[in-house]
């Protein structure tokens, strides 16, 4: 008898930030996608929507800062049809 067992695999980016809460969070033994799992199995959001009013003024004021900063820092490459 042979048996397969075949998993599916994703790449993701993570900020450094990111990254190291994520492993600080992380359990001894845990893999980061089990830490993943852990953290948000319970979490009920089905769409966008579900998201709204999440953050407060404050935080939104801050990610709107941080993603403006990106933007200007992000480098172009040239292209051309």
């Amino acid at each position: 008898m042979c048996v397969y067992i075949i998993m599916a695999f994703k790449t993701i980016t993570l900020s450094v930030e990111a990254y190291e809460l994520l492993k600080a969070s992380k359990k001894t033994g845990e893999s980061f996608s089990d830490e993943v799992i852990r953290t948000f199995r319970h979490q009920k959001f089905q769409k966008l929507s579900d998201l709204a009013g999440i953050l407060t003024d404050e935080e939104a004021d801050e990610l709107d800062r941080n993603v403006e900063q990106i933007r200007k820092s992000a480098q172009v490459r040239p292209w051309s049809f």
